[in-house]
């Protein structure tokens, strides 16, 4: 098992660990956080200094890869 966290919005960005993926014969399955996102939300978790408006461009320039899933389980996100 391979686990690629990045901030990949594009199946196109996602590309390059696709091929490594296919070349080492490993199955693939993309599982996103769930939605809708908030940008001021993020903007405040972030530890990168990222600033809002770069946020506001990734939230805008997503794009759901087929047959990507939800992760289902929001316990890590409590407190």
């Amino acid at each position: 098992m391979v686990i690629v966290s990045n901030t990949s919005m594009t199946t196109r960005e996602m590309e390059p660990y696709f091929k490594f993926a296919t070349e080492y014969g490993y199955d693939i399955e993309v599982i996103r956080t769930p939605g809708p996102w908030e940008a001021e939300v993020l903007h405040t978790r972030n530890t990168h200094s990222v600033p809002l408006a770069t946020i506001q461009k990734q939230i805008r320039k997503y794009k759901p890869y087929e047959g990507e899933e939800e992760w289902a389980d929001l316990s890590i996100f409590q407190q």
